[in-house]
């Protein structure tokens, strides 16, 4: 396993206590509740309509690791079209888009251009809570 996939690996288990932790449901409307961690990329998109839901930076001998999460009322169109567009500009560039079949999710993998062991995964999904909300989920690894 390459030091990148493993830590990409320790990212996917951390990723689903953000999303708990994100909490939610009922009726209320989702609020910022966290700040991007230290040492997040800079130039990284961000959707201009989200709340951030929840961040945490994990690190591990291989390098470190981020997981953020924001939250929007916007189309998952909207979301998909703004990363598949801002991600294929300087610095990063798109290595694939993937639609998880059955599932409302599509998953954007990405790099950025001059360091290719800083990468990661953008996943869109739609989410019938109280109306339509769409969940941005940003994975980035950064392998020392």
């Amino acid at each position: 396993m390459t030091r990148l996939a493993a830590v990409l690996a320790l990212l996917f288990v951390i990723a689903p206590l953000v999303a708990s932790a994100c909490g939610g449901g009922g009726e209320e409307k989702p609020v910022a509740t966290a700040e991007l961690p230290e040492g997040f990329p800079k130039d990284f998109p961000t959707f201009e309509k989200a709340s951030l839901n929840a961040a945490t930076r994990a690190s591990t001998p291989q390098g470190e690791g981020f997981v953020v999460q924001w939250v929007t009322e916007e189309s998952t169109d909207k979301v998909r079209s703004f990363y598949e567009k801002e991600l294929a500009k300087e610095p990063w560039q798109v290595d694939n888009v993937q639609e998880i079949p059955d599932q409302p999710v599509t998953v954007i993998a990405f790099a950025r251009r001059s360091n290719r062991q800083e990468a990661g995964t953008v996943a869109i999904t739609a989410v019938q809570e109280d109306g339509q909300r769409t969940t941005i989920a940003v994975q980035i690894a950064v392998v020392q």
